[in-house]
């Protein structure tokens, strides 16, 4: 497993279902921590291992979340995603120089403000032809506009609100120790979420369709258990928390041993927790406006 993530025991998780006191006191925090006015935070994305691309990619970025204004701000930089292409075996430079001219040299940035949400990312500008710095979009269609704008169409990978829900599903919750997360006490746990709990969320006809395209396989075998360490402070809010995906059995079927697909790496760290965030919509000079419809293929506005 990846550094600072490990599996808590041997049991599968259904055979460590029991409400301890441990489990109780993460259940509280998630509900802390998805109640707060305000915070800030960071992520990062430590890539699955990929033939062909040099093991250990990470990208992140950061942002804040005002959920009581509705109000929502992300940057993603993906400097370290280009330069980990570079170096991969048999890059082409030529195509990378194009994907490169596509999504520009800068971080991706999204704000999401009365309604609105704005984009400032060098790949809609040239799809849209603005010459702005800012795309804008209203989205009309949708009851969850904020959730939907908090996620941007990248679901928990690049939501909190959406990645904390996640761990409403750890079992075998165990205390690792006390821990101080940016000058704040906290206690560590362990746990694993229960894959087969979050596809009880699906019908049937979305769970076929699924294990169809492994062949036939069950999605809990594919997939297993997702190794989970959450840090708390002493109010029940979360500081920290990382997960571990592991993808080595999807479409291991017939595949050499180099040609699977390892595990990926998540982490959050929250921080100016109930502190002053300002998110403000860019300068109206810096924007254009679109249709809405023009994102669907993103999830952006659904």
């Amino acid at each position: 497993s990846k550094p600072g993530v490990e599996t808590a025991g041997a049991a599968r998780p259904s055979q460590l279902k029991l409400e301890t006191p441990e489990r109780k006191r993460l259940v509280q925090a998630v509900e802390s921590t998805a109640a707060l006015e305000s915070y800030e935070f960071e992520f990062s994305l430590t890539l699955p291992t990929t033939p062909g691309i040099p093991d250990d990619v990470t990208f992140g970025g950061s942002g804040a979340i005002d959920p009581q204004n509705e109000r929502f701000a992300m940057t993603m930089d993906f400097t370290q995603f280009f330069a980990a292409l570079a170096a991969a075996e048999n890059a082409d430079a030529d195509e990378l120089a194009l994907m490169q001219s596509f999504l520009g040299d800068d971080p991706m940035e999204v704000r999401y403000v009365d309604g609105v949400t704005y984009i400032n990312w060098a790949l809609f500008g040239m799809l849209l032809g603005a010459d702005s710095k800012w795309i804008a979009f209203e989205d009309d269609s949708s009851a969850n506009a904020f959730d939907s704008a908090s996620g941007f169409g990248a679901g928990s990978l690049a939501s909190p609100q959406e990645a904390i829900e996640f761990l409403e599903d750890v079992w075998g919750v165990e205390e690792v120790g006390r821990e101080t997360i940016r000058g704040v006490e906290t206690t560590h746990y362990r746990g694993v979420i229960d894959f087969e709990a979050l596809l009880s969320e699906l019908d049937a006809a979305q769970l076929a369709e699924l294990e169809s395209e492994l062949g036939g396989a069950s999605l809990g075998e594919v997939f297993g258990d997702f190794p989970i360490e959450v840090w708390i402070d002493d109010d029940d809010v979360m500081r920290r928390f990382t997960m571990e995906m592991d993808f080595s059995n999807f479409g291991a079927a017939g595949r050499s041993a180099e040609d699977i697909v390892g595990s990926m790496l998540m982490s959050y760290e929250f921080f100016n927790v109930g502190g002053d965030i300002s998110i403000v919509a860019p300068p109206a000079s810096e924007v254009s406006q679109v249709e809405d419809s023009f994102l669907d293929g993103f999830n952006l506005a659904s």
